[in-house]
């Protein structure tokens, strides 16, 4: 315990002061329990800048101005009642916010998830925590925005302008919660146990997916994908790129199996669905365009701690994971801050991680170097070629053909849904193949794409 609060006599005195001020009735008692806890509040904030402890203490001032107010006067009841009330909520108010104030919330939220039968509620806590604190962040940006371009901010106009930025906020975040609850699925998937990877000399020959006449979509009457045919060597890194909308996502979630198969096959590893969706497996992890999408923790610790507690792995090992993952992708300085205080492209690297850490067999990249710097590009490119080299097969979905992964050997290039091409990358990146997929115009001079 005496990782969470910084005094181990602290919670003591918090939990007196707070059953104190919840029981007592009579004002003078309130007054006396009101003002003891102004001077504790006020000691405490001599050596602290906490916010909390100075709101505490405005709290405290409430409690004992009503228990006070309540003794000079000898107000009759119901106002009496009343006043008895202030002070008792004022005075309690400030023991909570106290407490608030003497607690190491990280520490707190780790050691909640040690006990089984609280982790879930820690758990909810943790996503709700970092998805709100996303969507006020959210309604901030388009209230700056609309403000930028001229929204009036007094009157019937102000009114309906915050509504709109309201109602899209909102908007978004049901669109979050219904990604987050496909992530919660995917991270948490219990079915088909990993079997141990083998060495790439072993593996070189096995197909590990196999997609036959495949026709997939959204459940409208004309499927959108249409994949004649595409196979997947173990410990291979295939580069999946086409124009925006040509069905990138839509080919990985249906590799992830959140999408149903209309007609055709797909055999994922020993199995084949011809029908419906597969379902995840959990010797699969997908990283989304919008990393947002895939946290499940308030910091990438607990993130990475929540992905690994799914597969059975805690305590040290589970430690020793996340930690040499945070050094490859040289974020361990991150580790234990809020994910929502993070840059969009830090952000992007713990999604990496939290799709890296459970160790998979098949790694599905759906834009993973978007918005990252070149260091960062590398970073990602090095620690992905690793977990290559340990037989890990990577499927990479991107914009960018200027600066290819050089491990990349073949390519699968999407027009409108269907698949154009599939072969080697050196053939996958002439002008004619690129030019017809509409990935490069035709009148522009362009440099030799390399890699």
């Amino acid at each position: 315990m005496k990782e969470i609060f910084d005094n181990r006599a602290f919670p003591v005195v918090w939990a007196l002061g707070l059953l104190l001020s919840l029981v007592l009735h009579q004002p003078q008692w309130l007054l006396a329990v009101a003002i003891l806890s102004i001077g504790y509040h006020l000691w405490r904030l001599i050596s602290s800048a906490s916010r909390l402890l100075r709101l505490a203490l405005a709290f405290a001032a409430i409690g004992a101005s009503a228990s006070a107010a309540n003794l000079l006067l000898h107000m009759p009841t119901p106002i009496a009642d009343l006043a008895i009330i202030t002070a008792r909520v004022g005075t309690a108010g400030s023991w909570t916010l106290g407490l608030a104030a003497s607690i190491d919330p990280v520490a707190l939220r780790r050691h909640l998830h040690n006990f089984v039968w609280i982790r879930p509620i820690a758990e909810f806590v943790d996503t709700t925590i970092f998805h709100g604190g996303l969507l006020a962040d959210q309604w901030r940006i388009r209230l700056e925005a609309a403000r930028q371009r001229g929204a009036r901010c007094r009157g019937p106009t102000a009114i309906n302008n915050l509504g709109l930025v309201l109602g899209h906020g909102a908007i978004v975040a049901f669109d979050r919660s219904l990604a987050i609850e496909q992530t919660r699925w995917l991270r948490s998937t219990s079915t088909a146990e990993p079997s141990p990877i083998a060495s790439p000399q072993q593996q070189v020959c096995d197909v590990v997916l196999l997609l036959a006449d495949l026709s997939s979509g959204y459940g409208d009457s004309d499927p959108f994908l249409k994949i004649s045919n595409l196979e997947v060597q173990r410990g291979e890194w295939i580069a999946l790129v086409g124009a925006s909308g040509s069905g990138k996502s839509t080919l990985l979630r249906l590799i992830a199996g959140l999408l149903n198969i209309e007609q055709g096959r797909m055999r994922r590893f020993d199995e084949t669905f011809d029908s419906g969706p597969a379902g995840p497996d959990r010797r699969i992890s997908l990283t989304l365009q919008n990393p947002d999408h895939q946290f499940l923790g308030s910091t990438p610790r607990d993130d990475l701690l929540w992905g690994l507690r799914q597969h059975g792995i805690t305590g040290l090992p589970a430690e020793k994971r996340i930690n040499e993952i945070f050094e490859n992708l040289q974020i361990l300085d991150l580790a234990d801050q809020p994910l929502r205080t993070l840059s969009f492209g830090q952000r992007r690297l713990v999604a990496l991680a939290s799709a890296l850490v459970t160790e998979p067999q098949i790694l599905l990249c759906d834009e993973m170097t978007s918005g990252l710097d070149p260091i960062n590009k590398s970073r990602v490119i090095d620690t992905s070629a690793r977990h290559l080299h340990q037989g890990t097969t990577v499927i990479w979905a991107t914009h960018d053909l200027y600066h290819l992964p050089r491990a990349i050997e073949r390519i699968a290039v999407l027009k409108k849904g269907h698949l154009h091409f599939f072969g080697s990358i050196t053939e996958g990146l002439s002008h004619q193949i690129l030019e017809t997929a509409d990935l490069i115009s035709p009148s522009t001079h362009h440099r030799p794409l390399s890699f």
